[in-house]
């Protein structure tokens, strides 16, 4: 049957048949370059997240250390205020 197994210009069989694996190693590297192209992008997404709330929290823990300091300067600028009061002679 190998006699008659059809052939390609200039008398070569066909890849297919000549490498009967060729085509399935063919689809196999395929695969294999879109799943990780998949892998790679599925883990380009997952790092977007984790960036963010990174990125929240330092924003979270500059807001609160601002906060702290506003009391602070508040605290100050009262306590100071109280003090201006006292130190000015009372109208009779």
């Amino acid at each position: 049957m190998e006699g008659n197994a059809p052939r390609c210009a200039g008398g070569q069989r066909p890849l297919e048949q000549t490498e009967p694996d060729a085509g399935r190693r063919t689809l196999d590297l395929r695969i294999e370059r879109v799943l990780k192209k998949e892998i790679a992008r599925r883990q380009v997404v997952e790092e977007k997240p984790r960036q963010s709330e990174q990125h929240s929290s330092r924003l979270l823990d500059q807001s609160r250390r601002m906060q702290e300091e506003l009391r602070v300067l508040s605290r100050g600028i009262l306590s100071a205020q109280e003090k201006s009061e006292e130190d000015q002679p009372r109208a009779a």
